[in-house]
């Protein structure tokens, strides 16, 4: 500093400073940027069970320490806007992350708000700043659990459950709630071997070529499929073809490979006739047919012997051999309307002088079946039909004072083709039973209902979906279900549907509009000897307990056919 240097009070002081950075240095000093408060993280809050309600956050990283405190507005209720209200200061309701209002703090847990407005204040040194957060208290609501939960009937396919409503659901009649049921199936927790079916892994496919007979090779078709069914289109009649198979999984194709030939159309043998397949139970079919007509053989097995007969006497020609046999073949339906399988192919092969049998299969399964016939040098196609089973897409609705109407839809249409006709059958359920059959699929299945009052509608129309039952008791609770008559045979009863009628009149109401209807008397069940006529007017639903029944010829169905591959 200079020798003259001085400073006279009272009076400005001027400086100019000059700073050498090669002598200038903050050492390991750091330096900061203070900032107001930062926004929490995370911020949330839940109502638990209308006794508590708790908010909690994470607080953020910050330069300078700031300490955060949460205010509530319990409102709007009516015209009150609600003043906000801070966290309760008890120890154990409070702390730098999070608040608790319950029943018995101040302030209290106001549990009847339809809505909640939060009010967070940070502070530090450089001041304070406010975030507002707003709920709808029903959307953040944690319910208890159900109460008494069991099920309360068990059958082969289906269990019902019945549970009381959360305690909530009882202090707020406005509280919807929805329910997700989810359920364990029983299974084995042990390593097991694995069939050898599934030894070729998860990404099993195969690889199918078609080729003509004589042909080269270039000229081949090939398809690969994941299913055990393959489609070749615009094959000639006349041409005989080779198929080979191929399996293939990740790891690449198979070493070896299947052949089978496929000869000309016409020298194929004339498949069996009149395919039909009765559903006997839940997986127990019959599968019956006819031995292919005209088949050209010098002899003839017998149906009810094993002895051989000249062609003459079995009414047939003089050209080639007959059936040595028959295969039976069977697989789960791939869809509805296709004839195709979408696991393997099975079969059973039947002596020639049998044109039955019966298959005890998997039950719960769409299935479709063919027969082939066999001589030495030769196979028929495989003629193909389907089964008509129990049909489940059925309802009931009520339609009148005396009226109900049901509709019902099969698997596919093409299932009409094996209709003869609909019945329904239509009882009264006891007066006891009456609230337990309208509340439930269960309730209505297990209802009971008076025999007497059964009443049997035929519906000869096959192609029907819908149908009025008239002429029922007003004021009263009916169960119907409804049955097919396919290869003259019913099939088990549908689900069962419950509905009621009213009392508003006393008018007896009928379809006038349809000939297909018949109501009469029921007998529970009948044989099919004991059907309704076909035809009747609106007139019939009045008929004496004395009626007579009649029943006509089933007319068999023309089953599809298919080359067999």
């Amino acid at each position: 500093m200079p020798k003259d240097f001085s400073l006279e009070v009272g009076k400005p002081l001027a400086l100019s400073c000059t700073v050498k950075p090669a002598k200038f240095s903050l050492g390991k000093n750091r330096t900061y940027e203070a900032k107001l408060p930062l926004p929490v993280e995370d911020f949330k809050c839940i109502s638990y069970y209308y006794k508590n309600l708790t908010c909690s956050w994470r607080n953020p990283d910050s330069n300078i320490r700031s300490t955060y405190v949460l205010s509530a507005i319990f409102g709007p209720i009516g015209s009150h806007q609600g003043s906000p209200r801070e966290c309760p200061k008890a120890k154990e309701l409070r702390t730098p992350s999070s608040c608790t209002w319950n029943l018995s703090s101040t302030p209290v847990y106001r549990k009847e708000a339809p809505r909640f407005r939060f009010v967070l204040t940070g502070r530090n040194e450089l001041g304070s700043k406010n975030w507002t957060y707003s709920y709808d208290h029903l959307s953040i609501l944690k319910l208890s659990e159900p109460r008494d939960f069991k099920s309360i009937a068990v059958t082969k396919h289906s269990v019902t459950i019945r549970w009381k409503v959360p305690v909530e659901r009882m202090e707020n009649p406005k509280l919807e709630v929805a329910y997700e049921i989810g359920y364990l199936s029983q299974y084995e927790q042990e390593w097991k071997a694995i069939s050898k079916k599934q030894w070729s892994g998860i990404m099993l496919k195969y690889l199918v070529e078609c080729c003509e007979e004589m042909s080269p090779e270039e000229q081949c078709e090939n398809k690969t499929t994941q299913v055990p069914t393959a489609t070749f289109d615009d094959l000639r009649q006349s041409t005989a073809y080779n198929f080979r198979l191929w399996s293939l999984n990740e790891h690449g194709i198979s070493k070896n490979h299947s052949n089978i030939r496929v000869g000309k159309h016409d020298d194929l043998m004339n498949a069996p006739q009149d395919i039909k397949v009765m559903a006997l139970s839940s997986g127990e079919y019959e599968v019956s047919w006819r031995p292919p007509t005209s088949p050209p053989a010098s002899w003839f097995y017998s149906n009810d012997s094993s002895a051989l007969l000249k062609t003459e006497e079995a009414g047939y020609g003089s050209e080639e051999a007959p059936p040595q046999g028959y295969t039976v073949f069977w697989c789960p339906r791939m869809l509805p309307w296709f004839y195709g399988c979408n696991q393997s192919l099975e079969w059973r092969r039947v002596p020639p002088n049998v044109t039955s049998t019966l298959l005890e299969l998997e039950p719960g399964k769409l299935y479709q079946f063919a027969v082939a016939a066999q001589s030495k040098p030769k196979t028929s196609e495989m003629a193909w039909t389907s089964c008509l089973g129990t049909i489940n897409r059925v309802s009931l609705e009520r339609d009148g004072a005396h009226s109900l109407r049901m509709r019902w839809q099969l698997e596919c249409s093409a299932l009409k083709t094996l209709v003869e006709r609909y019945q329904i059958e239509v009882c009264t359920v006891t007066h006891k039973y009456r609230k337990m059959a309208l509340r439930d699929a269960a309730g209505c299945m297990y209802s009971k209902y008076d025999i007497n009052s059964c009443k049997a509608y035929n519906v000869t129309n096959a192609d029907a979906e819908e149908q009025l039952l008239g002429g029922l008791d007003t004021d009263s609770v009916h169960r119907a279900v409804i049955r097919a008559l396919s290869n003259g045979r019913l099939t088990e009863d549908s689900p069962a549907q419950c509905a009621s009628t009213s009392n508003t009149s006393i008018q007896v109401m009928a379809d006038t509009a349809s000939a297909d209807l018949v109501a009469t008397p029921y007998l529970h069940r009948p044989d099919m000897a004991q059907l309704a006529a076909d035809h009747a007017s609106p007139d019939d639903l009045t008929v004496a307990q004395d009626t007579s029944f009649s029943h006509e010829p089933i007319s068999s169905s023309t089953p599809r056919h298919q080359n067999s591959v």
